[in-house]
């Protein structure tokens, strides 16, 4: 699986967890701490797709930005295998 989608496992930094912290939108939605880390490094991390099956982080699309300046997809785990 991880070969086939070319996923890749992310450190968690210093420099994540102060975006976490800086993204207003996750606090003020009420987004728990392990949810934003998640949101966070997708953010860091440029990527274009969040896929989860939390309805917090689901609601979440079209929200939040990449580091290029894009919108990020956030679907369920079913959905997101057409995507892939």
């Amino acid at each position: 699986m991880v070969e086939l989608f070319n996923i890749s496992v992310l450190d968690l930094t210093s420099g994540t967890v102060r975006l976490q912290l800086q993204q207003l939108d996750l606090q003020t939605r009420g987004i728990r701490a392990a949810d934003s880390l998640h949101a966070a490094s997708a953010i860091a991390f440029d990527a274009d797709l969040i896929v989860s099956t939390d309805d917090a982080l689901l609601d979440l699309d079209g929200i939040l930005m990449n580091a290029r300046g894009t919108m990020i997809l956030c679907r369920d785990t079913d959905l997101s295998l057409r995507l892939l």
